[in-house]
C-alpha cells in the first residue's frame, strides 16, 4: 500500500482515482467571520487573519462531483456546522452515503 499527502488547490493537484480522499477545505463563512473576529488584537488589528476565502454551498458541491468518480471508498470532508447540509446534499446528490458528523473539538 502506497499513502501520498497532496497539498494544493484540489482542482490543480491531479485527476486520478484514488482510494480514499480525505481532506480540509476552507470552512464557512461563519466560521471564517468568528475567527477573524477573534484574531483581533487589543489595538483592532488582525493577529492571525484567514487569508483564503470561505467555501460556499456552490464549492462543496463542485468538490464533491469532481471527487466523488475519483474516490473508490470514503470521501472525507473536515467542515464547519454551517456546511454540514451542504455536503449532505452534495454526497446524496452523487449517490453518496452521509454519516452522522463527528465532533472534533481543537484544545490547543
Amino acid at each position: 500500500m502506497t499513502a501520498s499527502l497532496l497539498l494544493g488547490d484540489w482542482r490543480d493537484v491531479l485527476d486520478v482515482v484514488v482510494d480514499s480522499t480525505i481532506s480540509d477545505p476552507p470552512y464557512g463563512a461563519r466560521t471564517h467571520a468568528g475567527h477573524n473576529e477573534g484574531s483581533k488584537t487589543a489595538n483592532g488589528c488582525f493577529d492571525n487573519e484567514l487569508d483564503y476565502d470561505h467555501w460556499t454551498p456552490e464549492d462543496v458541491r463542485e468538490f464533491v462531483e469532481f471527487w466523488s468518480p475519483r474516490t473508490r471508498g470514503w470521501l472525507i470532508g473536515m467542515t464547519s456546522h454551517d456546511l454540514i447540509p451542504a455536503w449532505e446534499a452534495a454526497l446524496a446528490e452523487v449517490g453518496r452515503y452521509a454519516f452522522a458528523p463527528l465532533p472534533y473539538v481543537d484544545l490547543g
